[in-house]
Order: structure tokens, then sequence, then C-alpha cells
């Protein structure tokens, strides 16, 4: 079944928008072109060249993702699966939690974590890095093998927060990267060193 201009579709609270789509009942997938974008319950947008997905929306493949959450973090991929519904792979990608610059949207972002394979596993509410780098203003500041985070739901939760970049006179170009422990819920913990260019590096909590 093929349907073209504007299509629609809407299912378990998702919602499915793209110039063409063709419906294979055999194999049981929508194949997606033109202006993709899928509407998630949780108010994430996933906008894309082309997708070819199951009818449920549970596992698939999709090209050139960008995903948007409803509080403006990002993930962006060359290419992207997503399996047993809570699972989504994303290869040669990388995440922010910043806006766009307005006036250049093509410019770097201040910070972002970029990686070969980033995979967010929803049910566990953690993003996983594999061979990632730690961009500041677009260049490379550290590189890991393997890092993990909480994704953007978790509101408290032990991990890394935020990165922060200065530069000053006295101190050079400054680079803090905090991590923050969820102790108990009546009290917490952050310790943040910096790494400065001219005065070594600071340890504070």
């Amino acid at each position: 079944v093929t349907a073209k201009g504007n299509v629609e579709i809407y299912y378990n609270n998702y919602t499915l928008l793209a110039d063409q789509v063709i419906y294979d009942r055999g194999a049981n997938t929508l194949a997606a072109a033109g202006n993709v974008r899928i509407k998630d319950p949780d108010g994430a947008i996933i906008t894309s060249n082309q997708m070819t997905l199951t009818d449920d929306f549970r596992d698939g493949f999709i090209d050139a993702l960008r995903v948007v959450t409803k509080d403006d973090t990002r993930i962006v991929a060359q290419t992207a699966s997503r399996e047993a519904r809570n699972v989504t792979v994303f290869s040669d990608g990388w995440f922010t939690p910043g806006k766009p610059c307005e006036r250049n949207p093509s410019k770097p972002p201040t910070w972002r974590l970029r990686a070969k394979k980033i995979i967010h596993r929803k049910d566990a509410a953690t993003i996983t890095y594999k061979n990632a780098f730690l961009d500041a203003f677009g260049v490379p500041i550290v590189w890991v093998p393997w890092f993990q985070s909480a994704d953007p739901t978790v509101k408290r939760k032990s991990g890394f927060l935020m990165p922060n970049f200065t530069q000053s006179d006295r101190l050079g170009s400054a680079f803090t990267v905090p991590y923050y422990f969820a102790l108990a819920d009546n009290y917490d913990f952050t310790f943040a060193p910096m790494f400065t260019t001219q005065a070594g590096v600071l340890l504070q909590g």
C-alpha cells in the first residue's frame, strides 16, 4: 500500500508524518521517505530523510537521524536502529543538551559528546557511549573508550553533570567536569575538578 503527499499515520500515541509511506503487509514494515518526522509518546521528535520501521514503530532502521526531546536535548547520528521498543543504537553520532545557535545553526555547540556508537536504553534511562570524544566548541578535548550517563528524563542520579569551559588571563583555558553523587534522598555531593592550562588542576567539592 502506497500513500503519497502529506501522509499522517497515528498508532499507539505515536505520530508518523512523511511525503510518502509504503506499507509492505508481507514484510510488516513501513518505509517512509521525504521530510519524515516521528513524535513519540514522551514528546520527543525524530526527523530523518528516510526510515524503515515495523508497522508498530518498535524495531527499525533510521537514516541520517536527529532526535530532539521536549527539554531540547539533541542526539544526531548518521544511522540508527531501534530494537524491542526500549533500545536505540546510534552510529557515528553526537549528544548535546544545548540548543543550536539561532544565527548560525551549523555552528558546533558549546560542548557535545561524540561517539562511534551511542546506545540509549529507555527502560534503564541510560545513554552509553563507545569510542567517545568530549568536544568543546567543536574541538576534541578528551577521549574515552567507554562512558555512560543518565538520560535527560532522570532528574537525580549519580553521574557526570554538564561540563563548563572558561577562558581568563590568569588561568588560561579552564575546563570543569563535575560529577554528582546522589548519596541518599536527603544529601548528596558534587566533585568538580577544574583543569587549567596555566594553573594546574583545582579540586572542588
